[in-house]
């Protein structure tokens, strides 16, 4: 279901397949994304808003982001990602550089130790972690 206003530009738009729902709020820029957009799928939900500076939040199974995007041609590429999540063992912060590669890792481990590990293009990696040299 899509509503389109009188200069014939999608407003908000409804949908539903196998894989789960969808809800879409556009303004009246030609975009790839809604400026608000609600989703469920295979993997769970996602609620994301945007401007047009290119800034997003969402929330996704990866936790809560904040991204910088630019929309290229009919794709949009991720410049710049912060993602705040959790999992069994405590919060986790993720850091992505600007080609949407991990550079900063803040975790705990198994013990509820806490570790941050700093990754450099092509795998080269630093970690600190409390008593290891």
């Amino acid at each position: 279901v899509q509503t389109v206003g009188t200069d014939g530009v999608s407003g908000v738009t409804l949908g539903a397949s196998s894989g789960g729902g969808f809800v879409g709020v556009r303004d009246d820029k030609p975009s790839l994304f809604p400026r608000v957009e609600l989703a469920t799928d295979d993997a769970g939900g996602t609620l994301a808003v945007r401007n047009w500076q290119g800034f997003a939040v969402e929330g996704d199974r990866d936790g809560l982001a904040i991204a910088h995007t630019q929309e290229q041609g009919s794709l949009t590429r991720v410049d710049a990602r912060l993602v705040l999540g959790i999992s069994a063992r405590g919060g986790l912060i993720r850091v992505l550089n600007g080609t949407g590669e991990e550079a900063v890792n803040i975790r705990a481990d198994e013990t509820g130790t806490g570790i941050v590990t700093a990754l450099a293009p092509g795998g080269k990696s630093s970690m600190l972690r409390p008593g290891s040299p």
